[in-house]
Parts: C-alpha cells; structure tokens; sequence
C-alpha cells in the first residue's frame, strides 16, 4: 500500500517508505524501455544487482535472440543475458503497455536528428504508452539524451494524463546515459548522474542507482543533468573539430599534426589531447550538440562556436576524398577504393552516422568503385546504395588503387595491411609505429 511521505526528525521529506522499502530490499519490478547500447546493459546491471527485470523493445530479432540467451550487442556476453533469464530475473516484450506493472521504468529510446533537428518523439510515445501503467509509488526514470526542460516541461504532463501527480503520488528523475561502447568501461564503473523533479524524486532516483553503480553524482535539477549530458559530448565535438581543423592547414605548413597533438600532451595543465579523423560519427558527439545549439537558437541566443565545429567536422569526408584523389592524379573516376573499418569507432558492431560510410559516400560521388572491409559490420548503407563487406581482405588490399583507414579495429594485422597494399591513406594514424614509407602511406 502506499505511503504518503512523511518528515523525518531533521525535518526534510523523505519519499514513500515502500517505493524507498522497495529499491532497498530489491524487490522492485524494472521495466527497461528500448534495449539498445543504453538499455540493454542497465537491465542486466540491474538483473546483476538483484532486481527483477522486463525489458520492451520494438526489434522482434532481438527480442527473439534475448530470449534464446544470446545477446544483440558485443559488449554483453551470452552468459550475461542466459544468466538472468535462467534465474527468472529478465524477461522482454514488444510492447512497453506489457511490462506487467513495474514499480519502476526506465526510458532509453533513442533521440536521433531528423533533417538536422532533434527529433524526440520516441521518448514521448514511450510516455505515452506508459500512461496506463502509471499508478501511485511508482518511478519513471528517463535515460535518453533531451533537450534542456524536457523532463520537467514535456515528460511530465505526458504522465499526468494518467490521473495522477508527479511528486505526490509518483515520482520522475532524469539519469542521462553515458555509455562509451567498446571502452571496456561496465555500466557499474562510470559516475552516474541523478536528479529529480523534487526532493522525493531525487531521492527515490539516488537510491536506486546506488544500487547498481559505484559512483553517484546528485544534480540539483533534472534540467541541469540534461545540459550536462549535451555539455559532455558538445566539448568532445568542439575540441575534435579544432584538432580536425589544424589537420588541413597543417600539413601546408609542413608540420605533422600527430607530433604536435603528442608534444602539446607533455604539458601537465591546461591541454587535453584529441587527435583528427575522417568524421565524428555515432548516436551522441554528431547529435547532442545540435539539440543544445537548438535549444539556445529557440532561447535567441545562438552558439556560433558549436555551429561552426559541426560544419568542420562534416566537412572532414570530403577532405578525406580530395587528398585521396591528390594520391591518384586528381581523379578518382574508376579508381578501386578500398575503406578499412565502417563503424563510427573500433571495436563495435556500431555504423550510425559513421563518417567511414560519409567517406565512401563522397567516394562514388565521385565515381570510384568502392568496397569496405569490417569484420563488425557486415553490410552498410549509404546514401545511394547498400554495401556488404568484402569476405577476403588480403585480395582487395593487393587489388586496390589506394586503401583509406578509417576505423582501427584492433583484430586488423596492420603489419599485413601494410604489406599487401600499394597506396594507403590513414586518417587514424593507426600505422604510426611501422616503418612510414613515405611515398606508399600518407597520414590525414
């Protein structure tokens, strides 16, 4: 039964005893909404940490797969999700109206750009369908990355439509997800930020990731959590654009941007090293400064700085072609293009908005025959077409009129790369240890 809040002897409001009773003991029901890179590794955090969990997702195939104890993503081992299934402590659905009356749900729906805009309307139609589910004690908790005030101004309202008050008789937090995929880092490991919409919230919302993380990092408000989430990737696309364009005046001044990036590290204050590449691609650095450049436009206070480093970065594919067709005469019609690596970065399955796909884009705009090779990503799609991966790298390496590295997975045999090729482009620098022939590898 639930339990209205009540003071304690300090005087402060402490949240329902039994929501509070119910994360302690961990006899709360989970449902995890969207069981992608964010959801799917917090649903088996929280299986681990002793929680019963529902997850919904709308992919069928991976539902079918979850459910057979293998996971969709590398980053979750088999036994992880076999595991919790057969402990009876994870179950998947298709539908989040179905997630059995959890005690508490956590949205990790994508919020990609549509036509260079941000597009939340999977976050409100997850809202949406939960409004049945909505009853007193409960805890909705969003993870998905926002424009500032959209918990408190849009998630809100949409819940109340089921009767009930935020704060009084349920309760809503915002915990913004920051998953580095391939980094080795477990959900447990990184800090994780909490808030809520009151003093009851936020209390309920610390308590339960307490649960599942080493390391909890309170905010005042959910609004400042969701711009320090897009201030997390917004610095990261900044300092990458600075860095990516050094890059193209650089070499003019017959300097070598790779050296000075690791000079300029030696300095023990002051600097941070980021290093150049093809593009900034995947779910967060390309996509969550637009949404807080967005915001700040509609506020009438536009960022010019981070306009200007998003022009910069997209622009790196095609300057990635042109000193690729300045290896080949000037003409890239005909020639046989091989990209290494399709992913957004190495080591994952990942190829949203992977600027190694704008690459071959800008490739057969120009007339090149293009083919890929990356043991993660077996096909890709382009702007005009779809690419599978090339099954026999070694061949194609030895056929190619110039091989681009874009993604450096570490399974590659750079040696053998190396080797087996005539002409290399490297926009990772990745064959910086070899002996640099200086007419067969040519570095960004």
């Amino acid at each position: 039964m639930y339990v209205e809040p009540l003071l304690d002897n300090t005087g402060i409001v402490t949240p329902s005893i039994s929501a509070m009773e119910r994360i302690r003991t961990r006899t709360a029901r989970v449902g995890v909404v969207g069981l992608g890179y964010v959801g799917l590794p917090l649903a088996v955090a929280l299986g681990d940490a002793g929680f019963d969990v529902v997850g919904a997702d709308l992919d069928q195939s991976k539902l079918d797969a979850l459910k057979e104890g293998r996971s969709p993503l590398d980053c979750i081992a088999d036994s992880s999700i076999g595991g919790l299934i057969d402990a009876g402590r994870f179950e998947v659905t298709t539908d989040a109206a179905h997630l059995n009356s959890p005690d508490i749900i956590l949205i990790c729906v994508p919020t990609p750009l549509n036509q260079g805009e941000p597009d939340q309307r999977f976050v409100m139609e997850a809202a949406e369908s939960l409004i049945p589910q909505i009853r007193p004690g409960m805890i909705v908790v969003l993870e998905s990355t926002v424009i500032p005030d959209t918990t408190e101004r849009m998630l809100v309202p949409v819940l109340e439509a089921s009767g009930y008050k935020a704060e009084v008789d349920f309760f809503v937090g915002f915990s913004p997800e920051r998953v580095d995929p391939s980094s080795g880092l477990d959900v447990v490991d990184v800090p994780k930020l909490v808030s809520g919409i009151g003093p009851q919230s936020a209390a309920l919302v610390e308590e339960l990731y307490r649960n599942i993380v080493r390391t909890v990092v309170p905010a005042s408000s959910p609004r400042v959590a969701e711009f320090t989430k897009l201030l997390e990737n917004t610095f990261r696309d900044v300092n990458i654009a600075l860095v990516n364009e050094l890059a193209q005046v650089a070499r003019d001044m017959g300097v070598d941007i790779w050296e000075a990036i690791d000079l300029a590290a030696t300095k023990p204050y002051g600097y941070t090293p980021f290093y150049p590449g093809p593009g900034v691609g995947g779910h967060c650095i390309p996509v969550d400064p637009v949404y807080l450049a967005w915001r700040a436009e509609v506020a009438g206070k536009p960022l010019s700085m981070l306009q200007d480093a998003r022009r910069v970065n997209d622009s790196m594919p095609g300057f990635v072609a042109d000193r690729v067709a300045e290896l080949l005469d000037g003409d890239l019609a005909g020639k046989k293009i091989l990209v290494i690596g399709a992913a957004f970065k190495k080591d994952i399955e990942d190829a949203r908005n992977s600027a190694s796909v704008d690459v071959m884009d800008r490739f057969v705009e120009r007339g090149a025959e293009v083919l890929y090779h990356d043991p993660y990503c077996p096909s890709v799609k382009t702007a005009t077409r779809t690419l599978v991966s090339v099954p026999d790298l070694i061949p194609e390496l030895e056929r190619a009129d110039c091989v681009v590295i874009c993604t450096d997975h570490s399974s590659y045999d750079w040696e053998e790369v190396l080797g087996s090729s005539r002409l290399i482009f490297d926009t990772r620098n990745v064959l910086a240890s070899f002996v640099n022939d200086e007419a067969k590898v040519h570095r960004l």
